[in-house]
């Protein structure tokens, strides 16, 4: 909710173009941002294949490529088309290197006459260790550093095959002879057995959609609406002019992410140059180039889920402070609601600043829905009226009685609703309007409380009304069947 502060003071010149910065900055910030191209994949592949090549004495022969071809030829047709249809190949050959690791290691945890000697079983279950270690590795790099997830999968692939060959090196074959290796390698399920994995994943399928579907009707979004439900709100002051902004993305995970931290904390400062016109934002200049819209898609692209600038707005006073405060503060600036204060005065900044901090927690907390009860939005009071109007007939009364209940309810609701008349959250008692009172006559001239704007998370975004079955196929990748007449 905003008030009138949002409007923009008299007197401000425009924002200065942005500074062109030089080729280390831009390096640096692409370093930072992991915009690096193919620069990763190119270095990337220059090492392994070096370090390789002295390692692993077979590295370089023929035997060596004939039989990397033999046993990648039919994941590898899968995994192309999955690349032409579905564009989704990495996961094919993520799953073929991961499956080549997991079956050398199985084998190397089993070989006869070795320190290790393990156990079948065991060997197996060592195995899968491995490989779900270096799933969360592999998984953590794209999550948390960035790095595109088709980067690090061909890296992977170089990766874990020279370490294949590696760890053959001159044997070539293993000779698997734990029966608990070549049983599980030569079982097959019967048809029926076959049928029931399907049905129990199937229905394992359907307790995880549903389970996502509660999920976001607790938090009072539908599934299937593309809403994002994991947010950041961003704060930032320069001077006396300060800018809030609301970034979405789809998950807590991705919100943690740094990249995703740098862009809110980086729009929140753009915005005290640019205003609050989201448009003109995402036309704006970003600080490693390009453009924030631009940053925006790469960084959707890097991350691998949807994000999205919803709002923003900035404060300005022409002679005092502007007060930020962050409640739920994640990591400074960013939280899950941001406020700021406008306070208009010459009193000294430490005085504002302690009033300003006092009055912003308030906002946080007691949520005013303008800054006085003439500001409150006329279909709001209308709304209101015929709640209350509704709940005084019920009782039974007059008609004058019932309109005067009516008004008194409307009174109480526009003095718990504006910013002036609330009481203020620290004592409970005293009006806002009296608690800025009594500062301004303490500090010795006036003191003014301009506006505020506060932003929580989600909040103005329509709920869209679907049926719960509607919901849970649109979770599960379906759509509801329409009722036969």
């Amino acid at each position: 909710m905003t008030s009138g502060a949002d409007v923009v003071a008299p007197g401000i010149e425009a924002p200065d173009a942005p500074e062109q910065t030089g080729f280390w900055e831009r390096a640096k910030g692409n370093v930072r941002s992991g915009n690096l191209g193919v620069l990763p994949v190119v270095l990337g592949e220059i090492a392994i294949v070096f370090y390789f090549s002295f390692t692993a004495t077979n590295f370089f022969t023929a035997p060596n490529f004939v039989n990397v071809i033999l046993q990648m030829a039919g994941t590898t047709l899968i995994a192309f088309g999955v690349v032409f249809v579905l564009l989704l190949g990495e996961i094919d050959l993520s799953i073929a290197y991961v499956s080549g690791i997991a079956a050398v290691a199985v084998a190397e945890f089993q070989l006869p006459s070795s320190s290790h000697d393990y156990p079948g079983w065991l060997a197996i279950l060592l195995g899968l260790a491995i490989v779900a270690v270096i799933g969360f590795a592999q998984g953590t790099v794209v999550a948390r550093i960035g790095v595109p997830s088709f980067v690090v999968t061909l890296a992977g692939l170089l990766i874990w095959q020279g370490v294949i060959l590696k760890t053959l090196q001159a044997r070539d074959t293993i000779i698997i002879e734990d029966n608990w290796v070549n049983y599980a390698a030569t079982y097959y399920f019967s048809a029926n057995v076959g049928w029931l994995i399907a049905a129990a994943i199937t229905v394992l399928y359907g307790v995880v959609a549903l389970g996502g579907v509660i999920g976001l009707r607790r938090a009072g979004l539908s599934a299937g609406t593309g809403t994002a439900i994991a947010k950041f709100v961003g704060v930032a002051v320069a001077g006396n002019r300060g800018a809030v902004v609301e970034v979405n993305s789809e998950t807590d995970f991705v919100a943690k992410n740094e990249i995703f931290q740098d862009f809110v904390r980086n729009v929140a400062q753009i915005a005290l140059d640019k205003g609050s016109d989201v448009e003109a934002l995402g036309a704006a200049a970003y600080p490693t180039g390009g453009t924030v819209a631009e940053t925006l898609t790469d960084n959707i692209a890097k991350i691998g889920e949807n994000q999205s600038l919803r709002r923003a707005a900035v404060v300005e006073v022409s002679e005092g402070v502007i007060v930020p405060y962050v409640h739920n503060q994640v990591v400074p600036g960013l939280g899950k609601i941001g406020v700021l204060v406008a306070l208009e005065s010459a009193a000294p900044a430490e005085t504002l600043n302690a009033l300003g901090k006092q009055i912003a927690m308030h906002v946080a907390a007691a949520n005013p829905l303008a800054l006085n009860a003439d500001e409150l939005d006329p279909a709001l009071i209308e709304r209101e009226r015929s709640i209350a109007m509704e709940k005084a007939k019920e009782s039974g009364k007059p008609q004058n009685i019932v309109e005067k209940m009516v008004e008194g309810g409307l009174a109480k609701f526009r003095k718990d609703s504006a910013l002036l008349s609330q009481l203020f959250v620290m004592d409970n008692k005293t009006p806002v309007a009296e608690v800025v009172a009594q500062a301004a006559k303490e500090a010795g001239t006036g003191i003014v409380l301009k506006g505020f704007t506060r932003f929580q998370l989600g909040e103005g975004i329509e709920k869209k009304q679907e049926d719960f079955a509607a919901e849970v196929a649109a979770a599960a990748g379906t759509s509801k069947a329409e009722p036969v007449a």
